[in-house]
């Protein structure tokens, strides 16, 4: 049960990464392609759609590993790192989807926000499973 409880953790937090790193990569090119927008407003509901669900089922598995395999003692700081990371990655994450009347330059910066908390996840995850 843990090892699928971690591999279904691994793969949505890889689609998560992944998606946004692919997003960031597509956007420059499609607006150059497309320039009313429109294409690029139906990829971010899609990867909206996809990265929420990878983010809940990173959440929920994760939850998972710890009940079915840690004890709070084998808990260190990396963790507790990780989840503050996990909360500000998802706070961020939200105002980014809602708040679609910022200034681009804004929107670009909680994007960056989100990337680097997100790569400290995965950071903090490698630390503190040793």
């Amino acid at each position: 049960m843990y090892d699928l409880l971690k591999f279904l953790h691994l793969v949505s937090s890889s689609v998560w990464l992944g998606g946004m790193i692919l997003m960031g990569a597509f956007v420059p090119t499609v607006r150059k392609l497309d320039s009313s927008g429109t294409v690029i407003k139906a990829l971010a509901n899609r990867f909206g759609q996809v990265g929420w669900a990878a983010y809940f089922i990173a959440i929920f598995s994760g939850m998972g590993m710890f009940l079915y395999g840690w004890s709070f003692s084998s808990l260190n700081s990396y963790f507790h790192i990780k989840m503050g990371l996990l909360l500000i990655t998802g706070v961020l994450t939200y105002v980014h989807s809602k708040a679609s009347n910022l200034e681009p330059k804004f929107r670009g910066m909680i994007q960056g926000l989100i990337l680097l908390s997100t790569f400290g996840i995965f950071y903090t995850a490698i630390l503190f499973t040793g």
